[in-house]
């Protein structure tokens, strides 16, 4: 499994070798999830890492796979970056299939208990013989940031499709 060490008083983290897996039965479908952390450095001073990735996939009339993988590691507790966040996503159920890709860069005080995702985007695309020429395509972009410590949660986000704007803040 690799080695764990957290400082809870200094938010510090230092992980090597991490490579988990777990499969089984969910709702009576086979499941597989898997997550790899190579190398995560965190201190007060410094953050450092090798790409942290996550994947799961469940098999089935509802049939699911999704991807996480977070790179570009740097800063410190106070001010910690990962310069890429991305997840993909592919569902199907029926004839219906759906696939969403969406990035960002990752902030975080850790200290402070402060997060965010300044600049979300990505694309959702459905395939469904039961909606209008067959296909869709929503793009989204936004933002969200979330102050854990006074509980708060503040998002905007955008879609657009086939001629349609939504815009969402909360």
């Amino acid at each position: 499994m690799g080695n764990l060490a957290f400082d809870p008083a200094t938010r510090s983290i230092d992980l090597a070798g991490l490579d988990v897996a777990a499969n089984g039965r969910l709702s009576g479908q086979p499941f597989e999830a898997k997550a790899a952390a190579p190398r995560l450095a965190v201190t007060e001073t410094e953050a450092s890492g090798e790409s942290v990735k996550a994947s799961v996939s469940l098999a089935g009339e509802q049939a699911l796979q999704a991807t996480v993988d977070a790179s570009g590691i740097g800063g410190s507790t106070k001010a910690l970056k990962v310069a890429k966040l991305a997840v993909q996503a592919s569902m199907r159920r029926g004839e219906r299939t759906v696939q969403a890709s969406l990035g960002t860069p990752f902030e975080a005080n850790l200290e402070a208990g402060k997060y965010g995702l300044p600049t979300l985007a990505g694309t959702v695309e459905i395939r469904d013989p039961a909606i209008p020429n067959g296909q869709a395509r929503i793009d989204l972009s936004g933002s969200v940031s979330a102050d854990a410590t006074n509980e708060k949660v503040a998002a905007q986000l955008d879609a657009k499709a086939e001629g349609t704007a939504l815009r969402a803040k909360v």
